[in-house]
């Protein structure tokens, strides 16, 4: 069957560092693509609730003034978003792990199977998938954990590596700030590396998993261990969420979880909805003297490659018409907020949690009603 998403290279200057070639998705308002995806968001602000077909995954609270998020677990992730890479198809890729082919092909296979996925969170409009970075915590930390307003560049992944990667923690709240991360927020005592299964999550373009860890002895965790030790691990999938800056993982638990044991890089596909809206005439000039500006007074005499990649941005910027931003459609939430509060605690109930009373509070919000 042939592809019916047109696809074309992407050449955004997302403003953020990139690992390879990336491509843009354009799916077409027909069909299923017409209406809500399996995978998707739901929301009533400030409530959210991320959803695989009618099962929550995760509900969520964006407290006033986006100073705090809450987070409350559903069920693991069962349906599988992508098939499972079998061994055939990491060797029908033989181009070399990491070149610009070997991202192209990678991209490909991916946009394939989402295609194909009845499990997929596409739907009409236009998305980017390419080849991202993971950063460190000194890189995550320089990004705001609150969002700057509609469209954002979506943030490089942060990932915890060693026991704590892919933490699995039923309930948690974060403490955001426009400014990233700051140790002086948190005070001497906060430990200089994070806590198992949190810091994952404090800084902006944390990851979340949507399934517990497998046992270290797993079969599969073998052979992804053995492949990142060779070079050979296939990406993972990630997927933004836009409104809480940050990543979920939609395809590659197990090889995320054996890059950390195995102290190698995570090849990372990102996916996200793009937003795209005009550039007034007056930006697009300002760019342009800017560029100007740049040009003469850093190019006379010889300069380093990241000095002309800064310039080549700003005058590449002076042409583009168009400005493109990272963003996540939501859904109305069925029965509103009493709905995602009365779901909320049957859930807590049900699996016998026991929160901090005053975090579980704050969450459930009851002066809010």
């Amino acid at each position: 069957m042939s592809s019916k998403l047109a696809l074309s290279p992407d050449d955004t200057d997302w403003e953020r560092p990139t690992a390879g070639p990336g491509l843009l998705l354009d799916v077409p308002a027909e069909g299923s693509w017409r209406h809500r995806p399996f995978f998707h968001v739901q929301a009533t602000p400030p409530f959210l609730r991320l959803m695989a077909g009618t099962q929550p995954l995760l509900w969520m609270h964006v407290e006033e003034g986006w100073e705090t998020c809450g987070f409350l677990r559903g069920p693991a992730w069962v349906p599988a978003v992508l098939p499972p890479i079998t061994a055939a198809d990491v060797r029908a890729i033989r181009e070399q792990p990491g070149s610009p082919a070997w991202w192209d092909a990678w991209n490909r296979y991916v946009v394939r199977h989402l295609e194909a996925s009845p499990a997929s969170p596409l739907h009409a409009g236009r998305w980017c998938l390419r080849p991202l970075p993971e950063v460190d915590a000194g890189a995550a930390r320089k990004y705001s954990t609150r969002p700057a307003g509609p469209g954002v560049p979506p943030e490089p992944p942060y990932l915890v590596h060693g026991v704590s990667a892919l933490g699995f923690e039923p309930f948690w709240r974060e403490y955001w700030q426009f400014d990233g991360y700051s140790r002086d927020s948190l005070g001497e005592d906060f430990p200089p590396s994070p806590p198992k299964h949190s810091g994952q999550f404090v800084w902006c373009g944390g990851v979340i998993s949507l399934r517990p860890p497998s046992p270290e002895d797993s079969g599969r965790l073998k052979v992804w261990r053995k492949a990142a030790r060779d070079g050979s691990l296939p990406p993972v999938l990630l997927f933004y969420l836009a409104p809480l800056r940050k990543w979920v993982v939609l395809d590659g638990h197990d090889r995320i979880l054996a890059a950390s044991f195995e102290q190698c890089p995570v090849p990372i596909l990102g996916l996200w909805l793009v937003r795209e809206s005009p550039v007034p005439e007056e930006a697009i000039a300002h760019a342009r003297r800017r560029a100007e500006r740049m040009v003469e007074g850093r190019l006379r005499e010889d300069v380093a490659p990241d000095v002309l990649d800064d310039v080549n941005r700003y005058v590449l910027k002076g042409y583009v018409d168009v400005h493109r931003s990272a963003i996540t459609r939501a859904w109305p939430l069925p029965g509103g907020a009493r709905a995602w509060r009365s779901e909320v605690l049957d859930w807590c109930e049900s699996q016998r949690l026991h929160p901090q009373a005053w975090e579980w509070e704050r969450f459930v919000a009851p002066s809010w009603w």
